[in-house]
């Protein structure tokens, strides 16, 4: 039954969420093998955050689903900032190394997919629980995830606003220039090289926070803080600064933050069955909820 829970969840079938744990011996956390979102195995908290069910996901909490961390990086990489936000608030304040490492994949992630604001928003937080630089065992940095993933917008925001390191730390970490020069997208080349050539060599030292002072420029608000509002289409609700680096975005491209989209990730989603990409931008199913 509990495989049932997280494809209910995922479903949007409230009714049938409360049917099912409504019987003894439900794990509420669990993680289904056979529900993905993004590619990420969820539980039911994860797989209703990931297609904007809220009343479920309040329902699923209510009941002690308490995997926030997950629903924070599902959340992240479909772009859902409202929902952000009231999981960051969730969290402990000092993150113990399992958690920091999940964080930090969260951070990469969301770089992957496009999701330039929720990057902004996990950067932003005031207990600085996520570095720019974090790199996973397997050598990824937020950096190298959106260079790969041609993710210029995010590109831009890490390497200008956030200060991401631009060296690798040691010869056998990969060299953002080099990884941008392979796969050839000549706007990522020319933001490395042009932030490279206005640092200079003693310019790389980054904080504990993972921002350099730069960053610090771009304003931080409380990502942690409710919003109530949960939009109905737009991925806004975010921080302050997540808000101007979006209006900044927008006035560049001639479009409007929050109606056209500032960014949209990776192409058109849909939010049909399990494993399949869901749409950033669908409406939410109960705007009083999350």
């Amino acid at each position: 039954m509990s495989e049932e829970l997280v494809s209910a969840a995922f479903r949007g079938d409230l009714k049938k969420v409360q049917e099912i744990l409504g019987e003894s011996g439900i794990v509420v956390n669990y993680q289904s093998d056979d529900v993905t979102v993004e590619g990420r195995i969820v539980d039911a908290l994860a797989a209703a955050v990931g297609n904007n069910h809220i009343s479920v996901a309040n329902f699923l909490m209510e009941k002690g689903a308490n995997n926030f961390l997950l629903a924070l990086e599902i959340a992240a990489i479909t772009g859902r900032i409202h929902l952000m936000n009231i999981f960051l608030a969730k969290l402990p304040n000092i993150l113990n190394d399992k958690d920091q490492s999940t964080a930090g994949g969260s951070l990469i992630n969301a770089a992957g997919a496009g999701q330039v604001e929720a990057v902004i928003c996990l950067l932003s937080d005031p207990h600085k629980r996520f570095d720019v630089n974090y790199m996973s065992d397997d050598g990824y940095t937020p950096l190298i995830d959106a260079i790969e993933e041609d993710q210029v917008d995010v590109v831009r925001y890490l390497v200008v606003e956030a200060g991401a390191s631009l060296d690798p730390a040691s010869s056998e970490d990969r060299d953002p220039l080099e990884v941008a020069t392979q796969h050839g997208n000549r706007e990522i080349i020319s933001i490395i090289e042009q932030a490279k050539k206005k640092r200079g060599p003693a310019a790389e030292t980054i904080t504990s926070g993972g921002a350099t002072a730069s960053a610090a420029d771009a304003g931080t608000a409380a990502p942690g803080a409710l919003v109530p509002d949960a939009g109905a289409g737009s991925a806004g609700g975010g921080s302050a600064a997540a808000n101007t680096w979006a209006e900044r975005l927008a006035q560049q491209r001639g479009t409007v933050p929050g109606k056209q989209g500032v960014v949209r990730g990776r192409g058109e989603e849909t939010a049909e069955g399990a494993g399949k990409r869901l749409r950033p931008s669908s409406p939410v199913d109960h705007p009083g909820g999350l």
